[in-house]
């Protein structure tokens, strides 16, 4: 089952708004960032954001 800011963020990644989804991830507590799904997610708004050396 998905979180909220999981959700959010999947949903607006899926609708190509990449910034929208760094947002929701930006909400997320300290402590949460490294969290694989956190990763995971931020990894898709760099790549959908062209911003590939963040990505990586």
């Amino acid at each position: 089952m998905m979180t909220g800011w999981r959700q959010r963020a999947q949903g607006w990644i899926e609708l190509r708004l990449p910034v929208e989804a760094n947002e929701e991830l930006e909400e997320i507590q300290p402590a949460m960032r490294t969290d694989p799904d956190v990763l995971k997610l931020r990894h898709s708004v760099f790549s959908a954001s062209n911003k590939w050396d963040m990505a990586l």
